[in-house]
């Protein structure tokens, strides 16, 4: 079964990339090779797409700017381009958008089962966020982990794009990001790295995508998500899809967490939010398809539906669009990132 949804996964990963940058758009996106930051760090190769993933940042300087930055962590296999219309909708309202490229070729689950230790969860995460343990899951060393990728990426902005503010975002005299003004946010893997990342420094907000999904086969949540956190569970939202079969054990991992102690999810299932609620938590009961085949329509013929609406609150084949033209959940980030 896990090998079958890695096929399907695979078919969303390979065909996501299509969406380009309209070219009217007034939005400065840039993508760059990890390696280009530090030659220490390696491009991680999808071992199902066979492409490198690239950082992508993105600003538009003709709207006002919130001078807040969004680091966003693709999910499994994922890659940032493959989130552009998420990326441009948030950059679209005044925010710095980073989409880090990271080690995520390995599933949270293959992590936990390959891991050589009674607390692999947390080892599995540490390693990839910070690279300083040994998980047995994965080979990322401190130079490759997370928060060196992040760090790097950032000073490479500021030096090569100094017109575009992102110096603000590195702490003066420190090797570190200026966690007060950063939004950590991800998709699936990419949402338990944001978790895991901000339990450690204390980050302005945390926004999850169809995720974390920290949990076993029978949805007993990690361990490590009950550790104490540097972030306020006030800081933490999230968007998920009742369709999607993790749904269950990421309620559970959102108890945990605290974050159902703001009020009852609220229903984003029409592309549209109250901003006067106090949920923490979104959810959607659309059910996710293939709007941008690319490919062709019969490369998706074995795609379930859950794993689509796992797929559809972010990645760019699986998002529909309001009458408006705006992506179908454009509102709801703005929601979750503070942005309404």
């Amino acid at each position: 079964m896990q090998k079958l949804k890695l096929k399907i996964l695979a078919i969303l990963i390979i065909s996501s990339c299509l969406l380009q940058r309209p070219q009217n758009s007034i939005a400065q996106m840039v993508n760059f090779s990890p390696s280009e930051t530090d030659p220490k760090i390696l491009t991680i190769v999808s071992k199902i797409s066979h492409k490198p993933g690239e950082h992508l940042a993105i600003v538009n300087a003709n709207v006002p700017p919130r001078n807040l930055l969004v680091v966003f962590f693709p999910g499994t296999f994922g890659r940032p381009c493959q989130q552009q219309e998420f990326i441009k909708c948030l950059a679209d309202h005044g925010y710095h958008v980073l989409a880090l490229a990271y080690d995520n070729n390995v599933p949270a689950y293959m992590g936990t089962l390959n891991a050589k230790s009674s607390d692999r969860q947390r080892l599995y995460r540490q390693q990839v966020v910070f690279g300083d343990v040994q998980s047995g899951a994965v080979e990322t060393d401190r130079d490759n982990a997370v928060l060196n990728r992040l760090t790097k990426a950032l000073k490479h902005l500021a030096l090569n794009y100094s017109k575009n503010g992102w110096e603000q975002y590195l702490q003066k005299n420190t090797n570190e990001p200026k966690w007060s003004q950063i939004i950590l946010s991800g998709h699936s893997q990419g949402a338990g790295v944001a978790l895991y990342l901000s339990k450690y420094r204390r980050v302005k907000r945390v926004v999850f995508l169809a995720g974390p999904n920290d949990f076993d086969a029978q949805q007993n949540v990690a361990a490590w998500i009950g550790d104490h956190s540097l972030t306020a569970a006030s800081q933490y939202y999230a968007l998920v899809n009742k369709v999607d079969s993790a749904y269950t054990g990421q309620q559970k991992i959102f108890h945990v967490l605290g974050l159902d102690s703001f009020g009852p999810p609220l229903d984003a299932s029409d592309g549209r939010v109250n901003c006067r609620n106090t949920s923490h938590i979104l959810v959607t009961s659309k059910p996710g398809t293939v709007v941008k085949h690319g490919l062709g329509p019969e490369r998706f013929a074995r795609v379930g539906t859950s794993l689509l609406s796992h797929s559809a609150v972010v990645l760019d084949v699986t998002m529909e669009h309001l009458p408006d033209g705006s992506p179908f959940y454009c509102e709801p980030w703005l929601y979750l990132f503070g942005g309404l």
